[in-house]
Parts: structure tokens; sequence; C-alpha cells
């Protein structure tokens, strides 16, 4: 069997391809269940920073197929040295669920948009609409542009919750923690199904 073929694509924050990199020194990384995943990119450090942008993406490609179906979003670059003494650029990155940590429920207590009665799965994608996608009541918050939210399958169990002010990430685990304790267990994430989309399901 051959070796598997490993590269990383890096593109714009809007999903632009703009590079392939197929040499690196170092690469790690793991994905986390409901939550945000890390990946650390060690480069020699006579690489090109500049594309390495905030919020650049990377995507991990292994023959053929982008690996877990997920791209990170570069957050911080510095050089620094390995354990034997070499300079290297290194490149940390998040899933793409970190921009669920980024933003908090922007509405006031009492309103629909703090406080719901629905299936777990469909409340999860309301709130990350009308937080980062097309429900925001504020353009600003508004990244329908890039991302887009699964339909409703209505699959979690009925709960009620208000979640005023509440960090967005924080509210669909709780939120997924209250179905799998009414007994049914729900999964949620940010995916890459093709190139440059992102999508909540």
């Amino acid at each position: 069997m051959s070796e598997l073929q490993t590269y990383i694509e890096v593109s714009t924050p809007a999903g632009v391809r703009i590079a392939q990199l197929d040499q690196y020194l170092k690469l790690a990384y793991a994905r986390a269940v409901n939550d945000v995943g890390a990946l650390v990119l060690e480069l020699d450090p006579d690489s090109d920073a500049s594309m390495f942008q905030r919020d650049a993406r990377l995507g991990v490609w292994r023959n053929g197929a982008l690996d877990t179906e997920c791209v990170w979003f570069v957050r911080k670059i510095r050089r620094v040295l390995s354990n034997s003494g070499e300079r290297r650029l290194r490149v940390t990155a998040y899933s793409a669920t970190d921009l669920l940590r980024r933003r908090i429920v922007a509405y006031n207590a009492g309103s629909a948009y703090a406080a719901k009665s629905d299936y777990a799965d469909d409340m999860m994608k309301a709130i990350v609409s009308e937080n980062l996608a097309g429900g925001a009541t504020d353009a600003d918050r508004d990244w329908s542009d890039y991302l887009t939210i699964d339909a409703d399958t209505s699959e979690g169990e009925e709960i009620d919750k208000a979640f005023s002010r509440r960090n967005v990430l924080t509210v669909l685990q709780e939120i997924a923690d209250a179905s799998a304790q009414a007994g049914t267990r729900l999964y949620f994430d940010i995916v890459t199904p093709t190139p440059g989309a992102l999508v909540f399901t």
C-alpha cells in the first residue's frame, strides 16, 4: 500500500485557495466533539508568513480528501525554537467551531431570540442563525455569505432554555447535554463539505 499523500491547503478568510504546502516540519491536529479542536503547523523559518493572515483557512488533505471534513482558522503565528534548538515558523489554528466561541447571544432576556422551546437540534440551528448567519438582526453579525445551516430535522429532545448574553458555544454545549440527559445524544459541528463552504450541522 502506498504512503498517504498529505498536504496543507491555505485559503483566504473567505475560502479562496492561495497556496498548497507539501513540505513542513511538523503537523499535529485533533478534533473535539462539540468543542473546538486545535492544529499546530511548523515550517522552515524562512517560509512566507504573509499567507497566514488572521483567519486564513487551513485544510489538511490526504489522498484527495479533506481530512475530518474540517478547515482550521489561523489565529497565531510566531517564530520558535524546537526542542533541538532549530528555528521554526509555528502556525496555530482552531477548528471552524471556534466561530461559535467568538459570539454571544446578543439579545435581551425574554425575547424570542434569547429563550426558546423546541427540539434541541433545531434550537441550536436557530441560535447559530440568529447570531452568526441570516437570522441575525444586526447585519454586522450576519456571516451568511460564508456560513450556511443545515435544515431542521427535529431529532433531539424537546427542551426549554433561556440564554440571553451567553456565549454561543457554551449554550450549544448545554443544549446538547440536556438532550443527552433526556435520552437523545446530539453532535454539532461546522464542516466543509465542498471547497470554501462552511456548514453548521
